[in-house]
């Protein structure tokens, strides 16, 4: 079935692809997207008839797994505007994609660090962590829709700063930043940045030229509807080169004698050990799968139910909204907090009154939930699978326990 008429989304022909979605309301795609058939086919098939290693061997399936790793890497390449697929590093999620950056800097006492108090943890405590070596993190301030505005980065810049890194969508606020602006500035200064595109890619359109940004981390289990298990890191070949790998062993390096070795060429000295080829293979799938469908057919959609469940939720007195008020700025992620309510208190009542699956507390953003002035939110995102029933259905379940 056609999962696409024209511009139009057929989210039941998505719907079908995810059995799970059968008796559960899903709205926690922020966390982690049902996996569709095809890309579950596409990992069955994989441990069914080569479950090889990548890189591993020169007969004929040895060699067919290695061009099938290294297609999808040029995929992953091409589906973000890489110019090479020789930028891209293949990780275990986004959170080792950090560590990696942040890890292979070669960093000296006083350098700082420019971040953002919305960003997921993961984004968050590789920096503090560095704090042991001297780095310095220093927090840029948004505006009250989460908006980080370039000249606060302006701002915010020092001759000590030696790295920017924002999100592209935030996973509590749901709202875009104007990347292109913030690398702009940073540039300006001669400052890198790095991008956590985790909750953008499948969302919005990512194109890493048009953004301008140095570093780009992401997963496949989010937007992308991929596996879990399965992230990766880009940056231009040099960058690469220069950041000391955050693991070392086999595929990564090879040893010479009893006292040396030396490290393989990028991207392979940042993929130490066995990769995770099943998800590897899934998470191209996915992107073909989501490119099927068409990125901005789900946004569209994602931004129509989110704007539908604002407008639903508004009504409520005791209920207050966070996050971007322009729809433009939205992008299917929609996060709220009731005065008289625990969030998690409610997304629990929520799930045994109704099997709707939402997400509560501080998701992993415990600075953001600062920033908002709560202890915690309910998140409600929204995906290509999602429909106005389900919106109404969650509205309905509301009203019913004030």
């Amino acid at each position: 079935m056609e999962r696409k008429t024209g511009a139009q989304l057929n989210v039941q022909a998505l719907r079908d692809d995810m059995p799970f979605l059968n008796d559960v309301t899903y709205l926690n795609s922020a966390s982690c997207s049902p996996t569709p058939r095809p890309v579950i086919d596409a990992m069955t098939d994989y441990y069914r008839h080569t479950p090889i290693n990548y890189r591993s061997g020169a007969t004929p399936a040895e060699r067919q797994v290695t061009e099938r790793v290294d297609k999808i890497r040029a995929r992953v390449a091409a589906f973000i505007g890489a110019a090479s697929p020789l930028e891209v590093v293949f990780t275990k999620n986004t959170t080792e994609a950090i560590n990696t950056v942040a890890r292979g800097i070669s960093w000296k006492p006083g350098d700082e660090v420019i971040l953002s108090p919305l960003e997921h943890q993961s984004n968050l405590l590789p920096w503090l962590a560095l704090r042991s070596i001297g780095v310095v993190p220093r927090f840029l301030t948004p505006n009250p829709d989460g908006i980080i505005a370039p000249e606060s980065l302006e701002a915010a810049l020092t001759g000590r700063t030696r790295l920017v890194t924002v999100h592209h969508v935030s996973n509590v606020l749901g709202c875009a930043q104007d990347i292109s602006a913030i690398a702009k500035v940073a540039h300006a200064h001669g400052v890198p940045l790095m991008v956590d595109a985790a909750q953008s890619e499948g969302r919005v359109s990512v194109d890493v030229d048009a953004m301008g940004c140095d570093y780009l981390v992401s997963c496949a289990r989010k937007g992308l509807m991929g596996p879990q298990g399965i992230g990766f890191l880009w940056a231009r070949k040099e960058l690469l080169e220069s950041l000391e790998p955050l693991t070392i062993g086999s595929q990564s390096a090879e040893v010479i004698d009893f006292d040396s070795y030396v490290v393989a060429d990028v991207p392979f000295r940042h993929e130490a050990g066995i990769m995770n080829t099943a998800g590897i293979v899934g998470f191209g799938r996915a992107i073909e799968y989501v490119t099927e469908i068409g990125v901005d057919a789900i946004g569209a959609h994602s931004r129509l139910l989110a704007e539908h469940l604002r407008e639903g939720l508004a009504r409520f007195p005791s209920i207050t909204l966070h996050g971007p008020r322009s729809a433009s700025q939205q992008t299917g992620i929609v996060s709220w907090s009731s005065r008289d309510r625990d969030p998690q208190a409610l997304a629990a009542e929520l799930y045994e009154s109704g099997r709707i699956l939402a997400a509560a507390g501080t998701c992993g953003s415990p600075l953001a939930a600062k920033f908002l002035g709560v202890p915690g939110v309910v998140r409600t995102s929204l995906h290509g699978f999602n429909t106005h029933g389900e919106v109404e259905r969650l509205l309905e379940l509301l009203h019913a326990s004030r």
